[in-house]
């Protein structure tokens, strides 16, 4: 099939359905291509200091109306840090003060009884909640904008105007996989889903997390859905164009494979997908369940590793990254561990000037965890 027939058949893919002319299709750029086959885990550590100019440690407000449980997703959006956590959105300042708190739990209208995903608009004044069968939609100072009669398990803003959600389909049976909403409610497209299968047994229910992704970098949605091994993003006209390829070759996990089921459980180590994903200006940091990348964009350089050490203030390995923003990624670092860090430090005559800094707090295992911006280099 030649290149303009394919585009053309992709297109038609992405337009059945529509109920509005204004409606995704496929577009072409110069796509980016990753190996991800490899199933054996790599052993490679690197530095922060490969892809970071520095450190900005922000200590959340520990008070009774801000002190969180677990944390479920964080959302940076200029000098605001949006947090899941407590089945509450609680918003705090780059200095950690606790600006606000949205948690509306019940059964009424303007309430939700659970957070199954949450985004922030690009400006920070705009918040999605993504409940059972219902979207609502509150300023940052909590005041109810609108409620949706739509159930999805991921939810993204595309601009001031709309927003897409996306379907799980553990079962192989659902017709679309995303949803293209107006803030009235109006559905702007459907997406059929590409990846339908009939189940055999139990379904194997893998975290929401593993099988599917969606970020925001410079105001644009991408995705990936974890049988694809391509990743999209939706641009300003709504049009979906293929970003980059994540070929797991012969170790791609295939409808086929996944209509086995729980069955399949036990052997998820013999394909490789992705677990994570999301961007910044320079670059882009992945993982799948056996090794981490970062790949990065200035000298097209893709590192493989399965740890961080941190070499530039030498105060805490920062083991997992989070989304941040187009220029800084985020981490979160708990008490009681920079507790035992800094004892480490102290005994070993290494408390270097940052360490000093951090160690004034005379943090409590009792706190708020604390989060890491973690500046990238231009």
């Amino acid at each position: 099939m030649n290149n303009l027939a394919f585009l053309l058949a992709i297109a038609l893919l992405f337009s059945c359905d529509l109920k509005k002319t204004k409606f995704p299709s496929s577009k072409s750029e110069n796509i980016l291509y990753f190996d991800i086959s490899q199933t054996n885990r790599s052993n490679e550590t690197i530095s922060l200091s490969t892809f970071t100019d520095g450190i900005n440690y922000v200590f959340l407000e520990t008070s009774e109306e801000s002190i969180l449980g677990k944390i479920l997703k964080i959302i940076k959006r200029n000098d605001l840090i949006f947090i899941l956590s407590n089945e509450s959105i609680y918003i705090f300042n780059n200095s950690g003060i606790l600006i606000n708190k949205i948690k509306k739990i019940g059964k009424g209208p303007g309430e939700y009884n659970i957070i199954k995903d949450f985004d922030v608009n690009s400006l920070g004044n705009k918040i999605a909640i993504q409940s059972w069968n219902k979207v609502l939609i509150f300023s940052s100072s909590g005041d109810m904008i609108n409620e949706l009669n739509h159930d999805a398990n991921f939810i993204n803003f595309i601009d001031d105007n709309a927003m897409v959600t996306y379907q799980t389909n553990i079962n192989g049976d659902k017709l679309y996989s995303h949803f293209f909403l107006s803030f009235a409610g109006d559905t702007i497209a459907r997406i059929p889903n590409k990846f339908t299968f009939e189940l055999k047994g139990s379904p194997l229910g893998l975290s929401p997390n593993i099988e599917y992704h969606m970020y925001k970098y410079k105001d644009q949605v991408f995705f990936s859905e974890m049988m694809d091994d391509t990743l999209f993003k939706i641009d300003e006209k709504y049009h979906i164009i293929s970003h980059a390829i994540f070929d797991s070759k012969e170790k791609r996990l295939v409808p086929d494979e996944r209509a086995k089921g729980v069955e399949l459980f036990n052997r998820l180590n013999e394909f490789s997908f992705l677990t994570k994903i999301f961007e910044s200006t320079r670059y882009i940091h992945f993982a799948t369940q056996f090794s981490m990348y970062l790949y990065d964009k200035k000298d097209g350089l893709n590192h493989r590793f399965t740890s961080l050490a941190n070499d530039i203030d030498d105060v805490m390995d920062l083991t997992h990254m989070h989304e941040g923003d187009d220029n800084c990624f985020i981490a979160v670092i708990y008490p009681l561990d920079l507790q035992k860090r800094l004892e480490e430090l102290k005994k070993n005559e290494r408390l270097n000037e940052k360490a000093k800094i951090l160690a004034d707090r005379q943090v409590s295992e009792n706190d708020n965890p604390i989060i890491a911006l973690i500046q990238l280099k231009k």
